[in-house]
């Protein structure tokens, strides 16, 4: 994590229920507390999790055995956000968030920070506030399973498989 973050309720909660879906799932390379695409409007349930290439960052996990035999001994002194973008990090590997972030970036100042990007890119971020929430439910159970495989790639591939093919923009 970073010092301008502020953490929603079960930050901790979230990072420790992903953790033995990383341990177990070698699809997946971290999880992320944070979803670019978590705004307000769009992100609403807090069971949700996605996969996605893309490294998020802005609080996150990794195993200890990626960090020992994959980052720690090129690990950049500038510039590791872009760094672990890279497809030469992920390998192919998927990183956890959830619909509604664990997180939220206070910092309007830094280095390549001002209040104009902040305001563009992290104004109408969404964080999960509720203080009753919790994983250890059976939302969470069934969450957690759906995110890991095989049960990912199969409902990505029933998604596939009853999607419409759209040949003209018009068709949509």
């Amino acid at each position: 994590v970073e010092d301008d973050f502020v953490f929603s309720p079960d930050f901790y909660e979230y990072f420790h229920a992903v953790a033995p879906v990383l341990e177990a799932d070698p699809t997946l390379w971290l999880a992320s507390a944070w979803n670019d695409n978590g705004n307000r409007h769009l992100a609403r349930d807090p069971y949700a999790l996605r996969r996605t290439r893309y490294f998020p960052g802005l609080g996150w996990l990794l195993p200890r055995a990626v960090w020992q035999q994959e980052l720690r001994a090129s690990w950049p002194k500038q510039h590791w956000d872009h760094w672990m973008r890279s497809a030469d990090r992920h390998r192919g590997r998927d990183v956890l968030h959830p619909e509604v972030a664990r997180d939220y970036h206070v910092g309007v100042k830094g280095t390549f920070m001002d209040r104009s990007t902040h305001n563009k890119y992290f104004r109408y971020v969404g964080m999960q506030a509720d203080a009753g929430f919790t994983w250890a439910s059976e939302r969470g159970d069934q969450a957690l399973q759906a995110v890991a495989n095989p049960a990912w790639t199969q409902s990505v591939a029933k998604a596939i498989a009853g999607a419409t093919i759209l040949k003209t923009v018009d068709e949509v």
